[in-house]
Formats: structure tokens, C-alpha cells, sequence
């Protein structure tokens, strides 16, 4: 309760203080685009790009809490200027162009170098922007590279058993980058290629796993303690990345060429779909919450949903209840569900089974997130559903309601065979 209070009232004051102080800036067209000013002593002006949740209060919490530690930081508001509504693919319609002419106008305005901070999809504008700015002749000292925490750089989220196709821009890059990835983030066991892909030019790219938390970590709604120490000190992570940064000296190649490639999402409906990747399961065997050892290819004879899922996870809950149904409908008859816990310690799991919901079927324990590569988890939930052969016969990312008429007579066609 105090910790909700003291939240509560830190946001209204935050609320309060940056509304008096927003700035604007014109571009060639006469878009005024909006950002906050948070003045502070740093060596580097940190521009902090909004994900696709839009401009929200947890972007200026952030850049206060920068500000806090001395970080100058301008917030900025990106969708507001051009119209555009709060979605993942609105970030592919903020023109790079005028955010390379902010970038020079940042560094004119405040007489430092400039480093863009991006989380989630705002990676894509800040690499893009950044590109834009390489090719314009402007100031080559005035950008010194992107810090991006748990970017989403792929053009949208593979189904089960395919290959990520990463955004075009990504391999176009020529700025050094800093990655900052929470170890209990499903995209943790990607994040080396897609630092090789950022690197495709030739630039510098480091990364840093943060221990223990996961993506958004920074302004979670219901931080845990770890999450809570780590969010204090990224201030101070941000600015030892900028000083890294800052060292480094810019390619002087002319500008990568930027491949034409697919680079939006297709439509998809979300639903169980055919398994195209190889049918062979990979190994998996995990003790569960009673400490009961359980290995996939023990459950041969019997059709399973194998889940995986975190507690954090809205729509992993969500979707729990109907599977719990699903189990205790179609169990007795060689159908089983194991639901595989990513990344989560003992207790936050058992706490959460016995204080938020309770299901019959077996919660397996992944403490230290090791099925996620194995199993191409890229988002929770992942679900895959395995023929009494063993064989992957189907899966889907995303929670659906699991004891529909169709659903149980997909399972039931799988159990007849």
C-alpha cells in the first residue's frame, strides 16, 4: 500500500511538473513536433523515443527518473504530430526524415552530443532516424550511437517453428549500439543475432543482460523487488552506455544500402495453425512445482498442449481457466497438458498458484529460461500440441479460449488416430 501511494503521488507531480515545460519543434513541412525538456549537467543529451504504447506517462516517469540523476533528457512525443494511433505498426509511419533534423537541432539547441534511448518497437524509428541522419550532411559529432533495451527488430512475431524476417533497417545500420536485455525476456536467447544483424555494416554493438527482470522492467505496474533496485540504477546504466558510446568512432563508409525487403507485418489470424518447422520435438524435461520430474517422451501414446508461460503474463492467466477445462474434459481419455514456466523462481510460481488460480494439470518449473531457445519462444504465451507419436503437429503464439467446440474436436481427431 505505501508503495502504490508513494507511486500514485510521485506520477502527479511528475504529471504536473513536465506539462509546464514542453517544448516544440518545426519541421520543413511545419509538423510541431512535442517533447519534454528535463534539463540536467550530463555530457550527452539523451532523446528518449516512445514504444508502441504511444506517448504514455510511463515515458515521462522514465525521463525524470533520468533527470533525477543529472541525465538532460528530452522526451519526446512522436505519434501526436503526425496523427497516427497507438500501434505497433504507427511506428513505421514516423518519418525519419524529421527526426534526423530534430537530432541536429538537439545537438544546436543544447551543445551536446546526442544519444537516442529506444525501447521495444521504438527501436525501428531510432534506427531509422539514425540512418537518416548519416546520410544528411550534418555534424558527424553530433549523434554518437542508440542505447536500445529489449528492441523488437523483427517484422513481426514468427508463428512457432519459422524463421524471424528482422526489419530492413536493422542490417542497414552503421551506429554503434547498446543493447540492454533482461535475462527473463523470451527475445534473451535471440539477442546475440540480433546484435550479428545490427553489426551487418560493420558497427559496434555491445550488450548487457540484465539479471533477474523483464522487458519493461523499468515502469511495470507491479515491479518486483529486483525489478524496483534495477530501475533506480538505470540512470546510471544509460549513462555509463552513452560514455561508451561516446568513444567510438563513426564509419566513415558512404551509407548502407537499405534493402527493399517485406517490412510490415502480414494480417494474421490467431489460432492453432499447422506446424511448419521440424516435427521432432527437442529435448524437455523439468521438475514441476511438486518436484516431480516430468520428460516429454514420457507422455508418447498421449496428445499434448505444451505451454509456455509466465505469471507475469495477462494473457497466459487469462487463457488458464479454459485450459484447466480442456484438461479435466479430455485427460482421462490420453490427452495431457504441461504448462512450462519461463524464467520464474519456485516461490513467485507456487505463490501464484496458490493466491491467483489453480489448475490441475502439471506447472513445470524453467528457472533459468532454457527451453526458450530451444523451442523458438519468442512471446508468451507459445503453445505447441504433440501426437501420441511424438510428432509436432501443430502451434500458435498468444491465448485463445481453449475449450471451444472446435478446439475440442481438433484435440479429439488427434486423440482417434
Amino acid at each position: 500500500m505505501r508503495h502504490s501511494l508513494l507511486l500514485l503521488l510521485g506520477m502527479l507531480f511528475l504529471s504536473y511538473a513536465l506539462t509546464t515545460h514542453a517544448s516544440q519543434f518545426s519541421t520543413e513541412d511545419g509538423t510541431e513536433i512535442s517533447y519534454q525538456d528535463l534539463a540536467g549537467d550530463s555530457e550527452y543529451l539523451y532523446l528518449l523515443f516512445p514504444a508502441e504504447f504511444g506517448f504514455e506517462q510511463a515515458n515521462i516517469r522514465l525521463g525524470t527518473r533520468m533527470q533525477k540523476e543529472g541525465l538532460h533528457t528530452w522526451v519526446l512525443d512522436l505519434f501526436s504530430p503526425y496523427f497516427l494511433p497507438i500501434s505497433t505498426a504507427s511506428m513505421d509511419e514516423i518519418p525519419a526524415t524529421d527526426i534526423a533534423a530534430l537530432i541536429d537541432f538537439a545537438h544546436r539547441q543544447s551543445g551536446k552530443p546526442v544519444v537516442l534511448v529506444a525501447y521495444g518497437r521504438g527501436a525501428i524509428p531510432a534506427l531509422r532516424a539514425g540512418r537518416e541522419w548519416f546520410k544528411a550532411p550534418l555534424n558527424k559529432t553530433a549523434l554518437k550511437g542508440l542505447i536500445l533495451l529489449h528492441p523488437k527488430l523483427y517484422v513481426g512475431t514468427p508463428s512457432p517453428g519459422e524463421a524471424q524476417t528482422y526489419m530492413p533497417i536493422v542490417t542497414a545500420n552503421q551506429l554503434p549500439v547498446y543493447i540492454l536485455s533482461p535475462t527473463q525476456s523470451p527475445s534473451r536467447w535471440r539477442i546475440e543475432e540480433d546484435a550479428a544483424m545490427l553489426q551487418s555494416q560493420g558497427a559496434p554493438v555491445f550488450i548487457e543482460l540484465v539479471q533477474g527482470v523483464r522487458n519493461f522492467y523499468f515502469h511495470n505496474p507491479q515491479p518486483s523487488d529486483e525489478e524496483l533496485a534495477l530501475r533506480e540504477r538505470l540512470p546510471a546504466t544509460l549513462q555509463k552506455a552513452a560514455h561508451l558510446l561516446g568513444k567510438l568512432e563513426l564509419p566513415s563508409d558512404p551509407v548502407a544500402r537499405l534493402n527493399s525487403e517485406q517490412s510490415r507485418e502480414a494480417p494474421k489470424i490467431r489460432g492453432i495453425e499447422p506446424y511448419t518447422g521440424d516435427p521432432e520435438p527437442p529435448d524437455l524435461a523439468f521438475e514441476d512445482t511438486q518436484g516431480r520430474m516430468h520428460r516429454l517422451e514420457d507422455y508418447r501414446g498421449k496428445v499434448v498442449l505444451l505451454n509456455f508461460w509466465a505469471t507475469w503474463c495477462p494473457p497466459c492467466v487469462h487463457e488458464m481457466p479454459s485450459m484447466d477445462r480442456l484438461q479435466q474434459d479430455l485427460g482421462a481419455a490420453g490427452f495431457a497438458i504441461l504448462a512450462v514456466n519461463m524464467a520464474e523462481e519456485r516461490e513467485v510460481v507456487e505463490t501464484f498458484l496458490k493466491r491467483d488460480i489453480s489448475v490441475s494439470f502439471p506447472v513445470l518449473l524453467d528457472n533459468k529460461g532454457l527451453a526458450l531457445k530451444d523451442w523458438d519462444v519468442f512471446v508468451y504465451p507459445t503453445t505447441y500440441i504433440i501426437d501420441k507419436q511424438g510428432r509436432i503437429r501443430s502451434a500458435m503464439y498468444g491465448a485463445i479460449d481453449w475449450d471451444t467446440p472446435k478446439i475440442r474436436a481438433q484435440m479429439k481427431a488427434l486423440m482417434d488416430e
